[in-house]
């Protein structure tokens, strides 16, 4: 075959494929020649532009300029095949992606006298190669910004990824100092092995380890991580590796310890509070109901006018015995409110009754001060609550009116009831109150504190308690009052609290 028939079969062989060549036959001059497939990859006519070295830089990317050139430089220095991608720009404007090789040709002083190249459209795989790299890189960035330890591992325990929070949880600035490490690499030996056998059993059985505690070492400091461990499969289902996510959560743990022994510390004061309330509910009170019980005895023996001063005093011994008992009540019932620890005890029982019995523990104290206590409008009718403490609502209830009213007054009591609510009322025609004072008469901030008529003072917790307890009963109590005269203290309970 003549060389001029072998030559016709490359050039066919050449516009049969995704090649072009091109030739600079003379380095020293401009003029290259260019295949017809390089003109048409570029879609121009072999008439529209000249095929020298100008056009050709022309045509690259101004960003692969300097790397091409640079390129071509070093293969004239050492002689090595060049081959790199860039960017040439077609007559429409844009911008496709070509992989260049090129070989030289030198004299005997290792000059450059000719180069010949080819270049290839590699445009539709760098569109996809550039997607893949930018998704890659939304990838990287979401997991390196992910607070939580993610790591993944080869089926021989060495790490073949590492976000920035794994890295920088074993002390490493860059993702490659941790690469290709296993947990013997990097933790004592035994916390290793432990850590290295859950990996094991992920690998071998396909199950996950979700949520484990884990303890390490690291850099003589302990840690505790919140570990899970995940299997990771190939498209065929074959496990391939595993995939590590943790939290460090040794600060949490510490706060756990330290309010487990905060538990158990109030474990031993709520023992102590219940051994005072026993202190309180038997050991004072059962001494109190004793001075009280000898002083109805005694009062009921005098009968002689001589003896008067006698049953006076007796009187006050035995009303401060009461007062003392009734504020123990008080305290008691207070402090089992606020440690959740006073439960109901509900029964029927007639509320007319409770009045007058809480009315003539209360007469002499009336007596005293000269005021009038009645029990107006009465209406028997049973209601279902927990009496002795809605006993202590009105004992309360009544004191405050007593305190609060001066000599002639008058302080009524009365109960009565609609459709869905009983009503205990307690009106007095003592000092009143100002509409500041009504505001803050349940507050446990801002309750005011002030003296009886005859400079009575009190806990402060009376009225708190009767609200407490009202609103325990899914009651409500409501004040009506004006500076002057006088005060109306009500609750309201539902009716719909039958026998359980």
């Amino acid at each position: 075959m003549s060389s001029s028939n072998r030559l016709k079969r490359y050039e066919l062989a050449i516009e049969g494929s995704d090649i072009c060549i091109w030739d600079w036959m003379d380095v020293e001059n401009k003029e290259q020649w260019w295949s017809p497939g390089f003109y048409d990859k570029l879609g121009y006519q072999e008439d529209e532009i000249d095929a020298n070295i100008d056009n050709f830089k022309s045509l690259l990317h101004p960003d692969d300029v300097d790397k091409v050139f640079g390129a071509l430089n070093d293969h004239f220095n050492t002689g090595e095949p060049l081959s790199l991608e860039y960017r040439l720009q077609t007559k429409s404007g844009e911008y496709k992606w070509f992989r260049g090789s090129a070989k030289a040709t030198f004299d005997a002083d290792g000059n450059p006298t000719s180069v010949a190249g080819s270049i290839i459209d590699i445009d539709d795989r760098k569109e996809v190669e550039l997607k893949l790299e930018k998704d890659h890189n939304l990838l990287r960035t979401i997991i390196d910004n992910i607070p939580a330890c993610v790591y993944v591992k080869d089926l021989d325990g060495r790490k073949v990824l590492a976000n920035r929070s794994e890295y920088e949880l074993w002390g490493f600035d860059r993702e490659e100092q941790i690469l290709g490490k296993r947990d013997a690499d990097l933790s004592k030996e035994g916390i290793a092995a432990l850590s290295e056998n859950e990996d094991q059993e992920v690998l071998e059985t396909g199950e996950p380890i979700i949520d484990k505690d884990a303890y390490t070492e690291i850099d003589g400091k302990e840690y505790v991580l919140l570990v899970s461990k995940l299997p990771l499969k190939d498209s065929n289902g074959n496990i391939v590796g595993l995939v590590g996510i943790s939290n460090d959560i040794t600060e949490r743990k510490k706060m756990e310890n330290k309010l487990r022994e905060r538990n158990q510390q109030l474990e031993k004061l709520n023992n102590m509070t219940n051994k005072i309330y026993s202190v309180v509910g038997h050991d004072l009170k059962t001494p109190l109901s004793s001075i009280l019980g000898l002083s109805d005895l005694l009062l009921s023996d005098i009968d002689s006018e001589d003896e008067e001063d006698l049953k006076d005093n007796l009187s006050i011994i035995r009303q401060s015995a009461l007062k003392m008992s009734d504020l123990l009540g008080d305290l008691l019932n207070w402090a089992r409110i606020q440690t959740g620890d006073l439960s109901l005890n509900k029964t029927e029982f007639s509320i007319s009754e409770t009045v007058r019995d809480t009315i003539d523990l209360l007469a002499i104290t009336a007596e005293q001060k000269g005021i009038s206590l009645q029990f107006e409008n009465e209406e028997s009718f049973q209601v279902y609550a927990d009496k002795q403490l809605i006993a202590t609502i009105i004992r309360n209830f009544i004191s405050n009116a007593l305190k609060f009213s001066d000599e002639g007054d008058t302080v009524a009591v009365s109960v009565h009831r609609d459709e869905k609510h009983w009503h205990l009322s307690v009106e007095d025609e003592g000092v009143g109150m100002s509409e500041e004072n009504i505001e803050r008469l349940f507050d446990n901030r801002k309750h005011p504190q002030k003296e009886g008529t005859q400079n009575e003072k009190g806990s402060g917790i009376g009225l708190r308690l009767c609200k407490e307890l009202a609103e325990r009963h899914g009651g409500q109590i409501s004040v009506e009052s004006e500076l002057g005269k006088g005060s109306t203290f009500t609750l309201s309970i539902p009716i719909n609290q039958g026998s359980e």
